[in-house]
């Protein structure tokens, strides 16, 4: 099972120990414009464990203060906070882009900031997929921070190693690594890391079905995080106890443990915890053959693994489609799913991937090698100069000794010289004779140890030569991506440019807002499509002494939506130009009828139910009368005057087939004068989400928008609307094609 993505996650929480926020905040007041960026990047640190929207806001606030100040140090620190923050939201585009700007800001010294940023990068690459790549930056950051003996960093590559050979079944190397990872943070005091790595030997004793040793090294790590205070990696703990759970048949407890992990990952808009777990709760009601709530949660597990190329989850998620539909007896589709979960399971879980990390392995030994071969040569080179010196010292003594014998000679004469002589001589050459066997016993070891490294070199010069061909291979497949990456851009830009030029017929084919100038006092219009094109149209036309308005919102938006509308400004134009029918309900009746007959729609369920919603209003000025008939829409009437305002409810049933029992439109008249202003709306603006807890607008709150605009000035209300829109959904995408329209008649 692949729930490896939630550990990798893991892994990039933070293991130090920082001071509090308090402190933090403390520090930061009382500091200097200049020295702020340190405490914004600290504060960033401080909040990747806690809080993800005040980890991005601080790195922010760094980035900006480093740049005003040229400090490169601070800025690389703040792009990697930055881009490992984005990492939690699923936001791998705009991770991948600060990552890249903090490892060349900071690639010139080798700091722990280049080393952390290295992990994260090869963090989005294992997350796409790219195994080779992932594995050759996890092995440089394991060789840098052993070189500089940055222990913190090298135990978070080992780390990232364990979980890489555990993806690619490799447990016992796996645990290896873990083991190694653990025992540094332990001896460190690391409590955090401790924790997190514990979490992800769990996951291999799950693998292993070791299920008692799994929930003990699980519930150690809990109760750690939950001391720590670490919310996030109590979630990503309890998931993996709720996974154990479901294999257990302990249902009831696995909901309670996956329930408690959706509700943090919610919380800090964490996508990839989401996506999985949904997949496990869709596995948990398959199991208990609730098909429907696990048809539920796996399509939206699909959903966000597919725009987050969540590529580990995905695979999962298209194997658990594959068994839903198995069950409900869809062979066809239960078989195209298998076929995408076994495409992707190939070229995720590679031989060649397999092959990487045994190659990685053996260069991790073989630097291993390399440093004692370096010391056994400074051993060498300290025992030379020993023996040098302990000659120079016998030279020494020998000419001090002969001096002494001259001496001795003058006065105990010359035979008493040569007797000393003679003697010194035999001890000298006893010494030099012992010297010399301990001298030719350790040539006799170096030479040894250097046949022995020349055999080793030529091992590694042959693995040099297979580790080219590869490095060929893979620089052809990448060739090969970079040709379809190109030819998927222009063919984009050939679809976007076609979508362009379709919103220009689209706009030629909407009402001139000219006739809107010709038919009405006052007016304003609000059209802002989701895309390109959109489904939201209006409409106007005059019939005689009558003036007919119409507003709709097409079935879905973009390209469908705009193909819609094409549909129902022609089907207009039939009805009330050429047929000169001008009652409401009779206009909604025609089109509907004719919406039928175009997309020859019927009551079969699997028939599409594509159409509109649909506002209509006919003026007439002459009498000052209003008629009005709406399909599933409402319009507002506010008299500026007197402030009263009017809600106007159309039926609830679709410009399209709805069922065997839908009914005619129905139609509401009355009276208006020149104080009243109408307002016709879709349903985007009310539906947009946004504010501070990205909720909808909903329509009490455009309700009371309307009754605030309606005294101002057309424009004025225009300014109104879409500042007030665009203020609501900041940083939030979207959601649907928008139209506002408002008029005053006479």
């Amino acid at each position: 099972m692949l729930r490896f993505l939630l550990v990798i996650i893991g892994l990039l929480y933070s293991f130090a120990s920082y001071a509090s926020a308090d402190s933090l905040y403390l520090r930061l007041k009382h500091s200097v414009q200049s020295e702020k960026s340190n405490w914004y990047n600290e504060l960033s640190w401080y909040y990747q464990n806690i809080d993800l929207d005040s980890s991005i806001y601080y790195a922010s606030k760094a980035i900006r203060n480093a740049k005003d100040y040229r400090q490169n140090a601070e800025l690389a620190r703040a792009y990697g906070l930055q881009g490992k923050a984005l990492v939690f939201t699923g936001q791998l585009g705009e991770a991948d882009e600060y990552l890249d700007s903090a490892i060349f800001l900071s690639k010139t010294n080798y700091s722990v900031t280049y080393l952390n940023a290295l992990v994260n990068k090869a963090l989005i690459l294992e997350n796409r997929g790219l195994y080779d790549h992932a594995l050759e930056l996890y092995h440089l950051t394991l060789k840098l921070s052993d070189s500089l003996s940055l222990m913190n960093v090298k135990s978070q590559a080992l780390n990232s190693l364990g979980i890489v050979s555990k993806n690619l079944q490799k447990y016992d190397q796996a645990l290896k690594y873990y083991e190694e990872a653990l025992e540094i943070r332990r001896r460190s005091g690391d409590l955090n890391g401790v924790a997190f790595i514990l979490n992800n030997i769990g996951t291999v004793y799950d693998i292993l079905e070791k299920t008692n040793k799994a929930l003990e090294v699980y519930n150690e790590a809990l109760i750690l995080n939950q001391e720590l205070g670490n919310t996030i990696a109590v979630a990503y703990t309890r998931f993996n106890i709720g996974v154990i759970n479901t294999r257990m048949g302990d249902y009831d407890e696995a909901l309670k443990n996956f329930n408690a992990s959706i509700a943090v990952a919610e919380k800090f808009n964490d996508v990839t915890s989401l996506a999985y777990n949904y997949n496990q709760l869709g596995s948990l009601y398959l199991k208990r053959n609730q098909i429907s709530k696990a048809e539920n949660y796996a399509d939206k597990s699909l959903k966000i693994s597919e725009e987050s190329e969540l590529l580990g989850v995905l695979v999962q998620n298209y194997f658990l489609k594959s068994q839903i539909a198995e069950k409900r007896k869809e062979f066809k589709y239960s078989l195209n799913y298998y076929r995408k979960f076994a495409e992707l399971r190939d070229s995720i879980y590679s031989t060649e991937s397999k092959k990487k990390v045994v190659e990685l392995r053996h260069a991790y030994e073989n630097s291993r090698i390399e440093k004692r071969v370096k010391i056994l040569e400074q051993e060498k080179q300290l025992q030379k100069l020993q023996l040098e010196q302990n000659e120079i010292q016998i030279r020494n003594r020998s000419l001090w000794m002969m001096l002494f014998l001259t001496g001795f000679i003058l006065i105990a004469g010359f035979s008493v010289l040569l007797f000393m002589q003679v003697r010194q001589k035999r001890k000298a050459n006893s010494l030099l004779a012992k010297r010399n066997a301990e001298i030719s016993a350790q040539n006799e070891e170096i030479k040894a140890q250097r046949d022995a490294l020349s055999n080793f070199n030529k091992q590694l010069e042959a693995q040099n030569i297979e580790i080219e061909a590869q490095k060929d291979a893979l620089a052809e497949q990448r060739n090969l991506a970079t040709r379809q990456r190109d030819k998927i851009y222009h063919q984009k830009l050939n679809l976007t440019d076609n979508i362009t030029y379709a919103a220009r017929i689209q706009k030629a084919l909407l009402a001139p807002k000219e006739n809107f100038a010709k038919y009405f006092r006052e007016y304003f219009i609000f059209n802002q499509p989701q895309g390109i094109v959109g489904g939201d149209f209006y409409w106007v036309c005059e019939v005689g002494s009558k003036v007919v308005l119409v507003t709709a919102d097409c079935t879905g938006h973009g390209v469908t939506g705009g193909f819609m509308s094409v549909l129902g400004i022609s089907i207009l134009n039939e009805v009330v130009l050429r047929k000169e029918i001008v009652d409401p309900a009779q206009i909604l009746n025609e089109t509907r009828r004719q919406v039928i007959a175009s997309l020859h729609q019927n009551k079969s369920p699997d028939d599409n139910k594509d159409g509109m919603d649909m506002t209509v209003f006919c003026f007439d000025k002459p009498n000052h009368k209003y008629a009005f008939a709406a399909a599933n829409q409402k319009a507002y009437v506010v008299n500026v005057e007197t402030d009263e305002f009017t809600e106007l409810l159309g039926d609830n049933m679709p410009v399209s087939y709805y069922n065997e029992l839908q009914g005619e439109f129905s139609v509401k008249t009355g009276n208006y004068n020149s104080k009243d202003v109408f307002y016709m709306f879709s349903d985007g603006y009310p539906d947009q989400f946004g504010g501070t807890a990205n909720t909808k607008f909903l329509y009490k709150r455009f309700r009371k928008l309307v009754q605030k605009a309606a005294p101002l000035t057309m424009n004025e209300q225009l300014d109104v609307f879409a500042t007030t829109f665009y203020q609501w959904k900041g940083k939030y995408d979207q959601v649907d094609d928008l139209l506002v329209v408002g008029i005053i008649v006479d």
